[in-house]
């Protein structure tokens, strides 16, 4: 049985009576590339069945990624969704290199 603890910037993971901790750059422990698809969609007031709609994605990708819990996308949907969001891909994807800009709002 596994227990994993994040710690004051050190993950600890404890696999029976060994302990493993990792305080070093953990970066790849979190996800780097943020999708907007739920921000697009709420500027242009769309509901997640009208993308399924209007673009026939199955709902489950879609709610994935409106709730940014995919791990992957085909290059197909990507580019079905910023056809019908008249976005680009930079739009639709971002490249996050710190957890904290992902996680507090910008003060522009």
């Amino acid at each position: 049985m596994f227990l994993i603890l994040w710690r004051h910037n050190t993950l600890v993971v404890r696999y029976k009576s060994i302990f493993f901790c990792v305080s070093q750059d953990i970066n790849w422990f979190f996800k780097v590339i943020k999708c907007n698809l739920s921000t697009l969609m709420g500027a242009k007031r769309l509901k997640i069945s009208d993308v399924v709609r209007e673009t026939g994605i199955n709902r489950s990708t879609v709610n994935r990624l409106y709730h940014e819990t995919t791990t992957r996308i085909d290059y197909e949907t990507l580019e079905i969704l910023c056809d019908y969001l008249e976005c680009n891909i930079g739009d639709f994807l971002e490249i996050v290199r710190d957890q904290k800009r992902a996680t507090q709002p910008s003060r522009s």
